[in-house]
This record gives structure tokens, C-alpha cells and sequence, in this order.
């Protein structure tokens, strides 16, 4: 789990873990080129100044207040 410090407040990001607490996005993260990390780090830039806000084209609704990036 990484935690962010954004403005007053402290968001923190949860990534899913498998059964053998593996957490997938790591190992996607690490693959990513330069310029796809880049683009991925413009969405959590948006993240951090809108919050919970953020809403499509940048973050969709799945349920129950979960949203995906």
C-alpha cells in the first residue's frame, strides 16, 4: 500500500493483492516505457488535485464508491 500526502489530506492508494500477496501492478508498472509511465503519472498528477473527484475520461465509477483509473 502506498500512501500520498496531497494538500491538508492523506489519500492512500491500495493495490489489489493476490493470494500469495503478490500485487500485480507492481511487476505493470515496472514494464511500462518511459512514455506510458509518463502518461500514467499524468493521471495520478490529476488524482492528487481532484481527489475523489475525478471523474471520466480520467476515472470510472465501477461500485459500491470504488472507481478505477
Amino acid at each position: 500500500m502506498a500512501k500520498l500526502t496531497i494538500g491538508k489530506g492523506v489519500w492512500t492508494m491500495v493495490y489489489w493483492s493476490d493470494t500469495m500477496g503478490k500485487q500485480p501492478v507492481e511487476a505493470w508498472f515496472d514494464a511500462l516505457s518511459d512514455e506510458q509511465l509518463s502518461s500514467v503519472a499524468d493521471e495520478v498528477k490529476l488524482l492528487e488535485q481532484c481527489g475523489n473527484d475525478l471523474r471520466l475520461p480520467h476515472s470510472k465509477a465501477l461500485k459500491d464508491g470504488l472507481f478505477e483509473l
